[in-house]
């Protein structure tokens, strides 16, 4: 079958425009996406300083540290369980607006201020009394400077589930790429001084996340799903 001179130019003008309006589809929800913020339900400076048991005080930032960081919000502070001599620095950092997704990452802040990494592990920690099956996922790091040492627990939130995979939140970022309101993430860590051995850091770890992350379903953009708790391996 033969075109017209008139349909042959219509047939072109279409292969043409047709990519175009595609890109330009794409190109306005990327836009939409990167300009999108999208805030907490509370601010973490209301976060409560009295968890079942652990009473906090909130820690001054460093500036540099803090500007480096870069989170919308953060909360730094300390938790103490006195009635089981525990106590565990907390450290969370929200970013609302897409952003490289390395934020206050451990292996990031921690070497940039002279800490060398000794030992990394992955552990499932679970709340007091669960089976040991179950539990959430966490990074566990021992750093070391000069003679002084610290244990840090690293996980992230986003989409209603706790991960300590940093690729898994690029891979949720991914998923919600047409949704602005789900470009959001929560970084978290908790520090111990010392080595102490990851047996007791698993165990203080799952008892203070027993209560630090139901009062965080609060603030968090969207309800905590049922991939957020503690899991079955």
């Amino acid at each position: 079958m033969r075109l017209s001179h008139a349909g042959a130019g219509g047939l072109c003008i279409a292969l043409l425009v047709v990519p175009y309006l595609i890109y330009e589809r794409d190109a306005a929800r990327a836009r939409s996406v990167l300009l999108g913020e999208t805030p907490l339900r509370r601010p973490l400076a209301q976060f409560p300083l009295l968890l079942s048991g652990w009473a906090g005080t909130d820690v001054p930032l460093e500036e540099g540290v803090a500007r480096v960081a870069g989170a919308d919000e953060y909360l730094n502070r300390q938790y103490r369980n006195p009635h089981m001599g525990e106590a565990v620095a907390v450290y969370l950092a929200y970013y609302g607006t897409p952003r490289p997704r390395v934020g206050h990452h451990p292996e990031v802040c921690y070497p940039a201020f002279g800490w060398k990494k000794e030992k990394q592990t992955e552990e499932m920690v679970g709340e007091a009394g669960t089976a040991k099956a179950k539990g959430w996922p966490v990074s566990i790091y021992q750093f070391s400077k000069a003679r002084e040492r610290v244990t840090v627990v690293s996980f992230y939130i986003s989409g209603g589930r706790l991960t300590s995979d940093r690729a898994d939140i690029d891979s949720l970022a991914h998923e919600s790429i047409a949704d602005a309101s789900r470009q959001y993430f929560l970084r978290a860590m908790l520090s111990f001084p010392g080595a102490p051995p990851t047996a007791r850091v698993v165990q203080t770890t799952g008892r203070f996340l027993g209560r630090l992350l139901p009062a965080l379903d609060a603030y968090l953009p969207e309800p905590l799903g049922e991939g957020f708790g503690p899991r079955q391996e």
